[in-house]
Order: C-alpha cells, then structure tokens, then sequence
C-alpha cells in the first residue's frame, strides 16, 4: 500500500509517517483550509490531523469513481 510521509525539514530529523492504506495514490495537493487532499486510482480523500498528534485522522471521501477496470490510471 502507498504511504504519506511527512518531512520538517530540519537537518537530520525523521520523516513521520502522516497516513497510509492507499493503493495507487497519485497527487497531493492542500485545500484552502489547509487539509491534505490526495487522489488515487478510485478517488479523492481528504486527510487532516485534527487532534494534532502528527497523524491524519481517518480519511474523509471526497469523490469516489467506479470503473470496471483495476488498473492505476
């Protein structure tokens, strides 16, 4: 399965592991409220970490696509 990793950017410090679960995950991208939105092969998810512990909370479908094939496109 497909991981999202999440960098500080200081020198010498260990990414977080953010979220993961996903298979065929594509892009990444922030919304305006600043939640983490990630596509995937099936859709769209939305991951925040509401209770600030360095992990996104469970994630919230924003679109979800049926298709008959089972392929990442």
């Amino acid at each position: 399965t497909d991981r999202v990793l999440r960098f500080s950017g200081k020198p010498g410090e260990a990414p977080v592991l953010f979220a993961e679960g996903f298979r065929w995950a594509m892009n990444l991208s922030f919304g305006p409220d600043g939640a983490l939105l990630l596509t995937h092969r099936n859709g769209v998810v939305r991951l925040e970490d509401a209770d600030h512990d360095g992990r996104a909370d469970a994630p919230v479908p924003v679109l979800h696509l049926e298709t008959h094939g089972d392929y990442p496109h």
